[in-house]
Order: structure tokens, then sequence, then C-alpha cells
């Protein structure tokens, strides 16, 4: 026999009875293979009926075990935050879910674990072809915060559901317990939070947010926040009603040691304290004197707030009566006598060429005035020179003393916070005694700061706020800048005591960054406030000089005035072709002559040939002389351009009707420009339309 085998010697039923096996052990996949390689086997070998006998022996089995294999159940479990289901099974099947939802069932494809959001049950099975498992389940229960529980299961420590929050001080002996004050900062301390997990403990909550941490008058809500551990949040309110601290206690002091009578009392001469019901302690204002006028000797004077008061206590001296003795060697700045302000000092010259040095420290800006007294002399010699001085020995003010001049008194300075000296010397010398006073005057923020005597040292001024100044000395230059952040129309505002007298006291300039005035004002004795003309201004740095004339060292208030402009205005500076403002066709724009030598150019484009008509507008002047002259030029021709009128020229007289329309004919395309210039100056505002 050609085969010895004890069954049937086919190689390829051999095989196939392997594939047979497997397929019972429910390995699909590589049952097929060995089914199909023995089928491949037989027909090579060319046995067909052994070949039969092989695909039979191999298909029954599989047709066998495609109703005989069971499929594993899948699993049923939560992820470790509990923030979703998870489905496990045996490697090489596939599972599939079912959610109960309203009766609605569909069983759905498992990729990834995923989330519901009600109770509900939740089934599950392996499959592999048309083989199913049987189906397991699980009841779903979802908690207030999203977590999943399976009923009985132990919850996570951080799984809160529900927060609870109250607002007490710890500290029963603080001043604010039970109290809530504006103001007041909440520390986190001071709140407690409770919070309750899925089984309904209740545990205390540490690593909370909340805000805001500042307590304002009313009712306030503060909104407090927990993170769980799948990054979901859960919030509670505490709301707490503030109420503004009042005050319990005031306290009051003087801010200088000495007290003249006849001085005028304010607020700002007081320091005045309070204390209030939370505890803190701050400045009060707005305070009420029983007093203001002071008088010698001693003067209670009450201050009230809130229907609180509290005395302070003021002694007060005759200005004249308190002198004190110059003290010797004070010969130069280095052995200088100290003395105060506003009190009496006596000296003497100890023989010719001896000198007086006094030093004066300053904590804040003001006012200084050198009054200087002695016994008549008869004769006209100047006996001594008296200067004030600044750290570098630079005079700032002072005068010569003559001896008919029994009282003398220098012009008024403005100085910083610093050391300064008074120096005493001889020209025709006098053993005879003198007194000197350093009067000083405080003065606050818009008050002129020395020295501001050229632009490089110009004071920083602040727009729509009046600044008071003086001119020390005939020579003497006052600088002041300010910052426009956008386009202003701007105008000056000077003004000063009324002087009798014609003359030009003051010269007042507007200066930009470049050179050359943009308005003036020259401001005489009578001429108590004066305004200078409108300029519009683009944003930048600009500055104000003002310098004497016929000097006058009387104080003059200085004011910058700007204001925003609803319309479209030209762009200055735009006096030639360069810097033409430009102008869009239907669009109105304003504009004004700001000095006799101003010019102002616009420029506009046309696409296609065109006529263009120029509407002028301006506020009737009583007068027939002509203002403006308006000429049309375009960007190849500099002449003029004709008019349907066959004027080259639009003369605009003051007393003309209120628009003035000229038109040109036939413009082809190209870019041209409109010059606006003055015959007879005015300052008043135009309006330009090209259409």
């Amino acid at each position: 026999m050609k085969y010895s085998h004890v069954w049937h010697p086919s190689v390829g039923c051999q095989i196939s009875f392997i594939g047979y096996a497997l397929k019972l052990c429910a390995y699909d996949g590589v049952a097929a293979v060995i089914l199909i390689l023995g089928a491949i086997v037989t027909f090579k070998k060319k046995e067909k009926l052994i070949l039969g006998c092989s695909i039979i022996a191999a298909v029954i089995p599989f047709i066998i075990s495609l109703v005989c294999v069971e499929l594993p159940t899948p699993e049923i479990t939560r992820k470790e935050d509990y923030s979703a289901i998870v489905l496990t099974a045996s490697k090489g099947v596939k599972i599939e879910y079912q959610i109960r939802d309203n009766g609605k069932e569909e069983w759905v494809k498992y990729q990834k674990p995923f989330k519901v959001k009600q109770n509900t049950i939740v089934y599950a099975r392996t499959y592999m072809f048309w083989h199913k498992s049987q189906r397991v389940y699980r009841n779903v229960f979802v908690e207030d915060n999203g977590l999943i529980d399976f009923g009985g299961a132990d919850i996570p420590q951080k799984s809160l559901k529900q927060l609870k929050a109250s607002y007490t001080y710890k500290d029963p002996q603080d001043d604010r317990a039970g109290n809530y004050y504006a103001g007041c900062e909440i520390a986190k301390n001071d709140i407690q939070v409770n919070g309750t997990d899925l089984d309904g403990n209740t545990t205390e909550v540490t690593d909370f947010t909340y805000s805001p941490q500042i307590l304002q008058s009313g009712k306030n809500d503060i909104k407090i926040s927990y993170t769980l551990v799948n990054g979901a949040t859960i919030n509670t309110h505490l709301y707490i009603e503030a109420t503004q601290p009042k005050l319990i206690r005031l306290k009051a002091d003087c801010k200088e040691k000495t007290w003249f009578s006849g001085v005028e009392l304010s607020n700002d001469d007081l320091t005045v304290k309070g204390t209030y019901e939370d505890g803190t302690e701050k400045e009060v204002t707005g305070y009420a004197l029983s007093e203001t006028k002071i008088k010698q000797g001693k003067n209670k004077i009450v201050v009230t707030k809130d229907g609180l008061s509290v005395e302070v206590i003021i002694n007060a001296v005759d200005k004249d009566s308190i002198t004190e003795e110059e003290k010797e060697n004070n010969d130069d700045i280095n052995t200088a006598n100290d003395i105060e302000t506003n009190v009496r000092y006596t000296g003497r010259l100890q023989e010719e060429g001896d000198v007086d040095y006094y030093k004066i420290q300053l904590e804040k800006k003001g006012k200084i005035v050198l009054r200087f007294k002695h016994a008549k002399i008869d004769s006209g010699y100047t006996y001594w020179q008296v200067y004030l001085l600044g750290m570098d020995e630079t005079e700032k003010t002072g005068m010569d003393v003559t001896g008919e001049q029994s009282e003398s008194v220098s012009s008024a300075v403005r100085v910083v916070p610093g050391t300064y000296y008074v120096r005493v010397t001889s020209n025709s010398y006098s053993d005879e005694k003198y007194i000197l006073t350093v009067e000083f005057q405080e003065e606050g923020e818009y008050y002129e700061t020395e020295p501001n005597d050229d632009l490089t040292q110009a004071m920083v001024i602040k727009t729509n706020k009046t600044y008071t100044g003086n001119l020390t000395e005939s020579q003497d230059e006052d600088c002041f800048q300010f910052s426009l952040k956008e386009k202003r129309k701007v105008r000056i505002v000077f003004s000063h005591a009324k002087q009798n007298s014609e003359y030009i006291f003051w010269e007042v300039s507007l200066l930009g960054e470049s050179d050359g005035a943009l308005t003036e004002i020259q401001s005489t004795g009578l001429t108590a406030k004066q305004y200078s003309d409108y300029v519009r201004l683009p944003a930048g740095n600009y500055y104000i000089r003002i310098v004497s004339n016929s000097w006058s060292d009387i104080d003059y208030s200085i004011r910058v005035i700007t204001q925003q402009e609803k319309t479209k205005t030209e762009d200055e500076d735009n006096d030639d072709y360069g810097s033409a403002t430009k102008i869009a066709l239907g669009t109105r724009i304003t504009g004004n002559i700001q000095s006799e030598s101003d010019v102002d150019f616009y420029k506009f484009v046309l696409k296609k040939k065109t006529n263009v008509k120029v509407t002028f507008t301006h506020n009737p002047v009583n007068s027939d002389y002509t203002f403006w002259e308006i000429t049309l030029y375009s960007e190849e021709s500099g002449d003029g351009l004709l008019n349907s009128d066959g004027d080259s020229v639009v003369y605009i007289q003051g007393d003309s009707r209120r628009n003035i329309t000229s038109t040109w004919k036939s413009l082809p395309a190209g870019t041209y420009y409109i010059k606006v210039e003055d015959n007879s100056y005015n300052n008043d505002d135009y309006k330009l339309k090209i259409s």
C-alpha cells in the first residue's frame, strides 16, 4: 500500500482535524487558517476522494463550532476618580453596551470610558461575528457633583457633592468679631468650609478659593470654589452685609511749633487722625474748627467730626515780639547760624569786611521774602547787602539797603524743599544793629517751582489747571511744559492783579519743540486777564515761556485750556504743500489762521475728470475787510487754477454771507491743493468742504 498510517493517510485531513479542534476552543482565526491549509495540502496530493473527505471533515466541525462557542462576559467598573464607566473583557472579543434611557434600547460599540448624566442601568456583553455573550448590568447612580456610584461603593475623600460655608473671626477678643466693615480684608482662616461627600459624610475643606477678598459697603457675594479630582468645580456662596466703620476717637496736633497772633488757621495747619470701629487709624479730613483766627496767648481750638470732638491748644505770640540774637562766628556757610522762618533775628556787622551767614532748612516748597529793619541813618549810601542763596551760593533774591531805608522787603522767590542761606554784607560800613526775618509761605502743587529759567528746566504742569508764579527779577524767565496725548484745541489764559500802568510787564509765548511761537500774549498792567488765540496742536510736548518787558514782581496766574473737537480739523503744521492736511471729497474740515504768518494747505485726489465745488463757511464779522483768500492748485502747476467765474483767487470778506461757494469745471484726474491764507488777520474758525 501507498500509505501505512493507522487512520486516513491524508495530511490535509490531519491538518483539518487540528483546525477543528482549535475551532472548538473558540480560536476562530487560527482555526480558519489551519482548515484552509489542510484543503490546500490535500489538493496538491491530487487525491480527489481524500480531498472531498477532508473538506467534509473540515466543514462539519466548523459548523458545529459556530453553534457551540460560548464567549466570556465583560466587567462593568468605574474610573479611579468615579467620573466615567469602564468596560473590560478577555482579549480577542469586542464589547458593546446599552444604557436604559426612557425606554430606548440601543447597543453601542464600546471604544472608551463613557459618562452618564442620570440614574440608569448599564448593560454590557461581548461579541465575535454573530456570537454574543450573556449580558451583564449595573445599577448606576449619578450624584449632584456628577460622580458615579454603584451603591455602597467606597467614595474617595475628595469626591464631594456639596459645600457649606460660614464666616467668623477666629479671635473672640478682636474688636471686629461679629461685625463686618467695608474695607476689611477677609482672611482665609476666617472662613469655615465644610463639604458633604457622596455617602453623606461631612468633612472640613481647607484647599478652597474665594473672591472677592475685600468687603465693600452693602451686601457682598463671596464665591467659594473647590476643585474635584476629575477637574470639575463645585461652588457655594457666602453673603456678608458690610457697613462703613464708625469713627470712635479723634486726636489732633499742630504742624507748626511757633504760632503768631493774627494768623488764619486752616485744616492744612493740623494733623487730625481718627480711630474707627474696625480698629484702623487713618487721617481724617472734612472736620470743622471752632476758631480760625489765632489770637495772642492761649487758643483753645475744638476739632469736630461726626459728632466727636477733640481740643487743640495753640499758644500764639506777637510776631514782632520774638527776636533771637546772632551768634558769632558765622562768617561763611560752614559756620552759618541755624534759624527758623518767620522769626525775627538781630545781628550786627562787627567790623568792615564782616559777613553774617544764616542757614534755613525747608521741608516744603513755598515762597520766601526777606525783611530787613534797622535804625534810620541820615544817608543815601548802601550800608547792607542782603541776599538769599542756594546751596551753590547763587543769589535767589535780595536787596541793597540804604541808611534811609529803615525797613526793606525783597522781591518774592519760590523755592523747593532744601537748604538755603542768607548772606548779610556791608558796602558802606555801619555797626548799627539790624533785624532780619525770613518770611516763608508754604505753597502747594499749583505754584511755580524754581528753578525754571529755561526750557530744559521747565516745570511740568497739567492742562486745565491754574498755576501761580512770578518773575523774581527783570532778567528772570519762567518756563512751563505740558503734554498732549492726542490732538487738541489749545489756548492760554494769563491773569494778574491790576496795575495802574499801560507798560507791557509780561510777554507770554506758547512754543513747540521746534523754534517759533505758536501764539503769544503781551500783558500790560491794566489787562488783568487775557486770552491767547486758539491753536490746534497734535499730540506732543509743548512749552510756555514768560519773560518781563517792564519788570513787575507781582504774582501772575497761567492756565492751559484744552478742548477736544468733535469734527475733523486741520493738522498743524500744514503750512506748505509737503505738510498739507489730507481731505476726502464730501468731508467738512475745520481750520483757522493762527497768526498773521500762518497759511493752511489741504490736499485732495481726483480719480477721474470731474467738476469740483469748494464751500467756505465762517461766522460773519462786522467788517468789509477781506480776511481770507482761497487758491486752488494742481500738482503739476504752481499757478492758481481759474474757477468758473474766471478768478484764480477767491476773496472772502468778514461781512460776506455765511457760505461761499466756488466751482472749478472739468478738472482732470490728479492731485490738487487748496491754499487758505489771510489778508487782514482773523483768528476765527472757518469750515472747508470739497465736493
